[in-house]
């Protein structure tokens, strides 16, 4: 009864989405939006439902009623969306008066086995794949107060950073660097531009 009741909440939350989307092609749609394109495109590929944070969070860069996407209450727009000024840069910050904190041990335990499976498997993955992969380990633990996308997004950018150059890094430096961009970042508005600007300037500092 309860997988039922999952799945019925999880298709009227895409029939909404479908609906916002219109004609448009929902990849384009959603990177258009500023959406994390990973966050994005695994939850549409399973039909999930995302974590209400994550549902507000997408309500507030499309421009609709959260409670609306969230549950279906009320109406879609708060004003007309034809009259809705539109937003110059997406705030991706996390509004919250508690500090949002990461165990930095759990961080690194997640990036390690991913990575050990990736041995074993013999296998490879996008840097979005991959952060998407580590942000699953980690989040399985059903943690709060920790921006997802915030954290999948420092994950890709340093995993991009280290294919790109050719370089490797161990779990514990890749924790820590992805935990300096992350702290700075978690409650002020971001983009990718900010953070790759802010990994650059890190480099340029060690170097």
């Amino acid at each position: 009864m309860q997988m039922d009741v999952t799945q019925d909440r999880d298709l009227k939350f895409w029939e909404r989405m479908q609906f916002l989307i219109g004609e448009e092609r929902p990849y384009p749609w959603a990177e258009s939006k500023g959406i994390n394109k990973s966050a994005f495109q695994s939850a549409k590929n399973r039909q999930k439902k995302p974590l209400p944070k994550t549902v507000k969070h997408w309500a507030q860069l499309i421009g609709c009623s959260y409670q609306w996407l969230n549950d279906g209450i009320g109406e879609p727009f708060l004003e007309n969306p034809e009259t809705a000024q539109p937003v110059a840069v997406a705030d991706h910050s996390v509004k919250t008066d508690v500090p949002l904190s990461i165990d930095q041990q759990l961080l690194m335990q997640s990036i390690e086995t991913a990575e050990k499976a990736l041995e074993i498997a013999n296998g490879t993955m996008t840097p979005d794949d991959k952060a998407e992969f580590i942000s699953t380990l980690f989040f399985n633990g059903n943690l709060n107060n920790v921006s997802e996308e915030l954290l999948k997004a420092c994950i890709s950018l340093i995993e991009k950073a280290l294919k790109e150059t050719r370089r490797s890094m161990s779990p514990s430096k890749k924790t820590e660097l992805i935990l300096v961009i992350y702290n700075f970042y978690y409650d002020k508005p971001w983009t990718q531009e900010h953070l790759k600007s802010a990994l650059d300037q890190l480099i340029r500092s060690v170097s």
